[in-house]
C-alpha cells in the first residue's frame, strides 16, 4: 500500500490542469505526479502489523513420591492361633473377629511369598500346615465348625512348637535364613484349665480317705489341701483333667495336648513361659531370619455380654484382668505386640500386625516433563514445531511424508481405512531402509502380532523386538531414559547414553531431553524453550495408595516445572482443538540395592492451546496438595449447592443424601437450554452430561483421587484416556454446577407454582 505525504500538491496540480486543458489534462497530471519526484516523494509503504506475541508456557507445581517401601520377595509364614472356646459367643456373638480374620487373609494371601497356617484351639488343638490354598483355609474362617470347653492355651503353644519345627526342617538352611515367621495369638480370656503340680489338690481328692499322691499323708493333713475352697489358688477344683493319669486321659488323646504325665501343673505361668522360650530358641538353633509372637485379647463390655447370654455369663468365669497381664506379658517374651480389642468400639485393624519382610524405602532418582506434541526446533518461530498426535513426526514432515497427522499409525489399506499395522509412523520413517513403509500396511513384511505395550515406555511390543529392547523393562538399558522416549530423540535404548553429548553442544542428552529441546542438535546455551525444574525433597510422608487402600511411609518430593511450551495442535474434533497432553515421569530406586530395578511412574495434566492468545487453563496449573483441595471443594459445593435445590421441602425431609448422577442428568435435561455459555465456550447438554460423568460416579463423588499424589500411577497402568487430569474441565464442571444451581431453583419454584395451582394433594389421616 503506498501513502501520499503531500495531498495538497496533489489537488493544487490537478486543479491547474483542469483549469486549461479540461479533463484529459487532469488525468496526466495525476500520471505526471505518480511518476515524478512530487509523486514518488509523497509515498511510502505502510509498515505491517506485528503479530500478536505467542505466550504458549505454561507451569505446573504438585507432589510427588517414591514407592511405597517394599518387603523383599524373602518367605514370610504367618501362623494365626485362634482361640475357638465356649465363651467367645458371648464375648463375640456377632463373629466380628472372623470377618476381621478374613478381610486380612484375603489381602494377605494374593501376595506369593506369604504362607499362612492356623490353629485353633479349645480343649483341643486342630491345625493347619503353611499353606497358600484358600481351600484349605477355609475351616479355620468359618465360625460355623464349633467351639470347644476350655481355653487351652499350653496345649495351642505346643502345637505351634511342633508345627513351626517341622516347616524349618523341610524348608532348608538357605530359606530358612531368609524366612520370617510371625505367630498371632488371639484369645478372649484366660487359659483354662489351670492345675497346680500334683494329685491332692481338689476337693474331692481332699476328702475321699486316700493317699492319691502317696507322700503318705491323707486329706487335710496334707498341706497340698490348705485353702482348696479358694479356686484362685487351687484352681484344680474347676477341672476334673487336672488330676489325672495318662493312662485316665487316653480315650481322650486330641485333648489337651501338651498335658503330660499324672497330675502335671498346666497352663500355669511358668509352663507358657517355657513354651514362648522354646519357640524363640527354634530362631536360633534353625538360623531362621526372624520369630515373633503378638498377642490380642478380645473383650466386650459386660452389658455386651450379659444381653447374649444373661445370668449364664457368670458361668465362664470371666477375668479380663488377668488375660490382659498374661497376654502382655507373653508378646514381651515373644519379641512381638500386645493389642487389647474391645469389640464394641475398635476398627477393623486389630490384627493388622508387621506382617512384612525386609523393607527398603525408595528414593526418586530422575524426573522430567514432557510434551509430545512438541518438538523442538530452533529455527522455528515458537522454538518448536508442532505434533498433533505425538508420534514423534511434526504435522509438516507428515504432510511431507503423506501421513496421517491425526494417526500415530497411518498404514491404510487398499479401500482407504486407516488399519495401521503396529508400527509407528517415527518408527517406519526412520526405519525405512530395513523394509518399513508408514504408508504400507504389509510393510514389513513381518506381521505385528502384539501391538500393546506392556511395559508402558511408549514403544509397541513388536517395535522392541525389532529393536532388541526389552518389553518388559521400560528402561532397557538403566540410564534413566524411557525406551520410546530416547526412540523418539534419536539416542540408543540399548546403550546408556544418556550423559553423552551427542550433538557437541555442551549439554548432555539427558539434560536436553529433561528440558525438552534436541540431544541431536546443536542449541544456544540460552534457549527460550527450555523447560526448568524445582524439586525438594521433604521426606517420608503418610499416603494412601488408592488402589489398595493401605497406608504407607513414602519419601515425597515438591516439584515445579517452568516453561512447558503449549503447540495449537489439530484434531478431527472441534472440541480437542489445541489439546496438549503433558506427561510427567518419575524413577524410583530401592535404598537397599543399587541393583535394583528402577520404579517408574506416570502422571499425565491436559491444557489446551487453541489459538496464540488462548491458552488454558491458564499460566499456572495447581497440583500442590493445597491447590488439588481447593478445586475438590469448589467441585463439592457445586454438587451441595444443586442438592439444596433440587428437592423439594417434603423431599428434603424423606432424603438425607446429596443429588446422584443420575438426578443432575435429569435436571441438566430438564431445566437447562439446549446449550449454555461455559467458560468462552458454546456446549450443548449432551457435552454437560459428558462432563458430569468424566468428573463424577453414579453417587456424585468425585473420579478424582483424593490425594493428588496418586495421579501418578505405576507405569505399565497407565492410560492417558484414563489418567491424564483435564484442569480445565474441572473449572468448568465448577461453572456448569453453577449455573444448573440456579437454573435448577428457578426450575423447582416454577414446578411447585404449577402444583399449588393444581390444588394440594389430599392428605389421609
Amino acid at each position: 500500500m503506498l501513502m501520499i505525504k503531500d495531498p495538497t500538491a496533489l489537488i493544487h496540480c490537478i486543479l491547474k490542469k483542469i483549469s486549461f486543458s479540461g479533463v484529459s489534462n487532469w488525468i496526466s497530471c495525476i500520471a505526471l505526479i505518480l511518476l515524478s519526484a512530487c509523486s514518488r516523494s509523497a509515498l511510502e509503504p505502510t509498515p505491517p502489523t506485528p503479530p500478536p506475541e505467542v505466550d504458549h508456557f505454561i507451569e505446573v507445581s504438585g507432589r510427588f513420591c517414591g514407592e511405597p517401601p517394599i518387603e523383599e520377595a524373602f518367605p514370610i509364614k504367618i501362623l494365626f492361633v485362634i482361640d475357638q472356646s465356649t465363651s467367645l459367643q458371648c464375648t463375640d456373638s456377632q463373629n466380628r473377629r472372623v470377618r476381621v480374620l478374613n478381610e486380612l487373609v484375603n489381602r494377605l494371601a494374593p501376595q506369593p511369598n506369604i504362607y499362612l497356617g492356623f490353629i485353633g484351639f479349645a480343649n483341643w488343638s486342630r491345625e493347619q500346615d503353611f499353606t497358600q490354598n484358600p481351600q484349605e483355609m477355609a475351616a479355620y474362617l468359618d465360625p460355623s465348625q464349633g467351639l470347644g470347653p476350655a481355653t487351652d492355651y499350653q496345649g495351642a503353644l505346643a502345637t505351634s512348637l511342633r508345627l513351626l519345627e517341622n516347616d524349618m526342617v523341610e524348608s532348608g538352611v538357605a530359606v530358612r535364613a531368609r524366612t520370617r515367621y510371625i505367630i498371632t495369638f488371639i484369645s478372649d480370656g484366660s487359659p483354662e484349665p489351670r492345675c497346680r503340680l500334683g494329685c491332692e489338690d481338689d476337693q474331692t481328692r481332699c476328702g475321699d480317705g486316700v493317699d492319691n499322691d502317696g507322700d503318705g499323708l491323707l486329706d487335710m493333713t496334707d498341706d497340698d489341701c490348705d485353702d482348696v475352697d479358694d479356686i484362685s489358688l487351687r484352681p484344680d477344683t474347676l477341672y476334673g483333667v487336672c488330676n489325672t493319669t495318662p493312662d485316665a486321659r487316653a480315650p481322650f488323646s486330641e485333648t489337651y495336648v501338651g498335658m503330660e504325665g499324672a497330675c502335671p501343673a498346666y497352663n500355669q505361668p511358668e509352663q507358657l513361659q517355657k513354651q514362648i522360650d522354646d519357640l524363640r530358641t527354634l530362631e536360633s538353633i534353625y538360623g531362621v531370619g526372624e520369630l515373633t509372637l503378638n498377642t490380642v485379647l478380645l473383650s466386650s463390655p459386660q452389658e455386651v455380654i450379659e444381653s447374649v447370654c444373661g445370668p449364664a455369663a457368670a458361668n465362664f468365669g470371666y477375668n479380663t484382668e488377668q488375660a490382659r497381664l498374661l497376654l502382655n506379658g507373653m508378646a514381651d517374651a515373644g519379641g512381638g505386640t500386645f493389642r487389647d480389642v474391645n469389640l464394641a468400639d475398635t476398627d477393623n485393624t486389630f490384627l493388622d500386625f508387621d506382617y512384612s519382610s525386609l523393607r527398603s524405602t525408595y528414593y526418586v532418582r530422575e524426573f522430567y516433563a514432557h510434551n509430545p506434541s512438541f518438538i523442538s526446533d530452533p529455527l522455528s518461530e515458537l522454538g518448536g514445531l508442532v505434533d498433533s498426535d505425538g508420534d514423534g513426526l511434526s504435522d509438516a514432515e507428515e504432510y511431507r511424508e503423506g501421513t496421517n497427522p491425526l494417526s500415530r499409525d497411518s498404514d491404510e489399506s487398499r479401500g482407504g481405512r486407516v488399519v495401521g499395522d503396529g508400527y509407528s509412523d517415527l518408527f517406519e520413517v526412520r526405519f525405512r531402509a530395513s523394509g518399513f513403509d508408514p504408508l504400507d500396511p504389509d510393510a514389513p513384511a513381518l506381521t505385528c502380532n502384539s501391538r500393546g505395550d506392556r511395559d508402558g515406555d511408549g514403544l509397541s511390543d513388536c517395535e522392541e523386538l525389532f529393536l532388541n529392547t526389552d518389553p518388559l523393562t521400560p528402561d532397557s538399558d538403566g540410564d534413566l531414559l524411557l525406551d520410546g522416549f530416547e526412540m523418539r530423540a534419536d539416542t540408543n535404548p540399548l546403550k546408556a547414553d544418556a550423559e553423552l553429548d551427542g550433538d557437541l553442544d555442551g549439554e548432555v542428552n539427558r539434560d536436553e531431553m529433561r528440558a525438552g529441546t534436541n540431544p541431536r542438535v546443536a542449541e544456544p546455551r540460552v534457549s527460550l524453550t527450555k523447560i526448568r525444574y524445582e524439586v525438594q525433597e521433604i521426606g517420608e510422608r503418610s499416603v494412601i495408595d488408592e488402589e489398595t487402600y493401605l497406608n504407607t511411609e513414602r519419601r515425597c518430593y515438591d516439584f515445579t516445572t517452568r516453561d512447558i511450551p503449549l503447540m495449537t495442535t489439530l484434531s478431527e474434533e472441534k472440541e480437542s482443538r489445541g489439546l496438549n497432553r503433558v506427561y510427567f515421569t518419575s524413577f524410583s530406586q530401592a535404598l537397599s540395592s543399587a541393583e535394583a530395578p528402577y520404579k517408574v511412574r506416570r502422571a499425565c495434566v491436559e491444557a489446551v492451546m487453541s489459538g496464540p492468545l488462548k491458552k488454558e487453563p491458564g499460566d499456572i496449573i495447581d497440583l500442590t496438595p493445597e491447590g488439588w483441595q481447593w478445586i475438590r471443594d469448589q467441585l463439592y459445593l457445586g454438587v451441595d449447592d444443586v442438592s439444596d435445590c433440587a428437592w423439594s421441602n417434603a423431599e428434603q425431609a424423606m432424603n438425607t443424601t446429596s443429588v446422584s448422577r443420575e438426578k443432575v442428568v435429569e435436571l441438566i435435561s430438564t431445566c437447562l437450554p439446549e446449550s449454555l455459555d461455559i467458560n468462552g465456550y458454546r456446549m450443548d447438554k449432551e457435552t454437560l452430561i459428558g462432563r458430569v460423568f468424566e468428573l463424577f460416579d453414579r453417587r456424585m463423588y468425585l473420579n478424582l483421587p483424593q490425594d493428588p499424589i496418586n495421579l501418578f500411577v505405576p507405569l505399565a497402568q497407565f492410560d492417558p484416556d484414563i489418567h491424564c487430569y483435564s484442569p480445565k474441565h474441572a473449572e468448568e464442571m465448577v461453572e456448569i454446577l453453577t449455573q444448573l444451581t440456579t437454573a435448577t431453583c428457578s426450575c423447582e419454584s416454577e414446578m411447585s407454582i404449577e402444583e399449588n395451582v393444581d390444588g394440594p394433594e389430599e392428605m389421609t389421616p
